[in-house]
């Protein structure tokens, strides 16, 4: 690797980014290599002042390497460096020594200046490649400080953001909590609504089964015996069954009966078959038991039909009633 001109380049901005990168990190790890970036960078200086740079380097030079006040006062140095060192050669060249001379009682030579000249300038020089040393190591020191700093940056940056995230991930998972707990919590209060009830229901199912349920009887005629017309009938507000007892006004021998109650409206409310019938000295009687909440306000029928073993059923009677409560 040629050192020399990959510092020239790296100093006019000419290397590419990943070689500029290695090169700055070399920079700060070799410390004569650093030495040899400010030597180059000092010829860039005395390469500029005497005009041996290309067009495209000295309009890099001077984008890069003339920005600040002291690369300027440093480029102005290094041409007057070039200016003196230029008139102290062609003295040495032309002009013969002058003759000593004595002041204050000591004897000086002429030729003094000749001598401390450049002595002087090369003094100058080392302090010039001592300042660009410190300057250079500081200015790749501010840079490297710098990226640190947008590392840094950037680190922070996405610091913050993970947090903006985990506390937006922490509200969504503290709602959805706050909504199971008011779903489990509603349905809590369901489950106690519903144990309630079945409660109730296993308390009045319990109370039936201790006692009878309160029965309502009543003994119908059928309507072709009755000459008043339909009975009516006043249900007990608390009773629960209802006692049909139906008198056919005839012995009859069916082997079983179905019923069939119509309520006020003409729609069937009840039925049932197998019933048993039972005679007496006045005749068959069939009773039914039925639900006293079957029951409402209006005219109702009951048909009631006897079958025989092999036999299709046949009318018996019909049986109207009017319940009258409200």
């Amino acid at each position: 690797m040629n050192d020399a001109l990959n510092l020239t380049q790296y100093l006019l901005g000419e290397l590419p980014e990943d070689e500029r990168n290695r090169l700055e990190e070399r920079l700060l790890a070799e410390p004569k290599l650093f030495e040899q970036a400010v030597i180059a960078e000092g010829e860039l200086h005395d390469a500029y002042a005497a005009g041996e740079l290309t067009p495209e380097q000295r309009h890099a030079f001077e984008n890069r390497l003339l920005r600040s006040s002291e690369q300027q006062d440093r480029q102005e140095f290094a041409r007057l460096l070039r200016q003196v060192a230029g008139e102290t050669g062609g003295d040495r060249a032309t002009a013969p020594p002058p003759p000593a001379r004595v002041i204050g009682g000591a004897r000086r030579f002429g030729g003094f200046e000749r001598v401390f000249a450049p002595l002087a300038a090369a003094a100058a020089v080392a302090l010039l490649i001592a300042g660009s040393v410190f300057f250079q190591r500081s200015q790749v020191l501010e840079d490297r400080l710098a990226q640190v700093e947008d590392e840094r940056t950037a680190w922070v940056d996405e610091r913050e953001a993970l947090l903006s995230r985990e506390a937006g991930s922490r509200s969504d998972l503290a709602g959805e909590r706050a909504a199971a707990q008011e779903a489990q919590e509603a349905l809590r209060k369901e489950l106690e609504r519903t144990q309630g009830q079945v409660r109730e229901l296993e308390s009045q199912l319990a109370k039936r089964r201790t006692r009878p349920p309160r029965r309502a009887s009543f003994v119908l005629a059928a309507a072709l015996r009755s000459s008043v017309g339909p009975r009516e009938l006043a249900l007990p507000a608390d009773a629960e069954d209802i006692e049909l007892t139906l008198e056919t006004g005839a012995f009859e021998d069916f082997s079983s009966y179905v019923a069939v109650m119509f309520g006020p409206d003409g729609a069937e409310r009840w039925s049932r078959a197998g019933i048993e019938g039972a005679t007496g000295d006045g005749g068959t009687t069939v009773t039914l038991d039925i639900p006293a909440d079957l029951f409402s306000a209006g005219s109702h029928e009951v048909l009631l039909h006897g079958r025989s073993q092999g036999a299709e059923a046949e009318l018996v009677g019909n049986f109207e009633f009017r319940i009258v409560n409200p």
